[in-house]
């Protein structure tokens, strides 16, 4: 018998290390995306740039929301992960002591 139980560690380790690849990969993609619509104003003129302003400014924020959505979630689910072993290893501890 076990002093110590576990929820297929290397599992949880495996989907973290993939979603950060993705978030990675996600965050690259929406940085070359702010990189090309940041130099749209500058291609407009005429009544076209207040007009490109506005969606700008709000692009901005969108942007800044998934960028900081998209680490957070990730830091998030490493943590859960690292509180598990935490507690796992505490509560075996617990036992044989």
């Amino acid at each position: 018998m076990t002093s110590s139980f576990d929820i297929n560690n290397d599992g949880v380790i495996d989907a973290n290390d993939t979603l950060r690849m993705h978030v990675n990969t996600v965050g690259q993609i929406l940085e070359e995306l702010q990189r090309v619509l940041a130099g749209i104003e500058q291609a407009t003129s005429g009544k076209a740039t207040p007009l490109w302003r506005d969606l700008q400014t709000q692009w901005q924020g969108h942007y800044a929301q998934m960028s900081q959505g998209l680490a957070s979630k990730h830091q998030a689910s490493a943590q859960v992960h690292a509180t598990f072993v935490e507690g796992d290893h505490t509560g075996a501890r617990i036992m044989m002591g």
